[in-house]
């Protein structure tokens, strides 16, 4: 969650936010697959969840680290969410 608290008031969304990362930091590299999930469920029930994009963009540059994904493969989508929260809001730099 950003400084200010979490950008969502969608308490199951938050929960599944919050699975996601304790899946990320586990250290294992089937951790970051459930995350992504995790993540995806959460932006399902939040799409403006802007930890959440955040979230998911840095999991998918940890999945292509760590040779999950092809090289390139999720960077466009990585792109596509830190836009949309840079986009709706610009004072965000977390």
């Amino acid at each position: 969650a950003g400084p200010e608290g979490p950008t969502t008031a969608d308490l199951p969304a938050y929960d599944l936010f919050l699975q996601g990362l304790a899946a990320q930091e586990s250290g294992l590299y089937e951790g970051l697959e459930q995350a992504e999930q995790w993540f995806r469920q959460s932006l399902d029930k939040d799409p403006g969840f802007h930890d959440a994009r955040v979230a998911l963009a840095r999991n998918n540059i940890f999945r292509e680290l760590t040779a999950q994904a092809p090289r390139g493969t999720l960077l466009p989508e990585s792109q596509a969410l830190l836009d949309a929260v840079l986009a709706e809001r610009p004072d965000r730099r977390d």
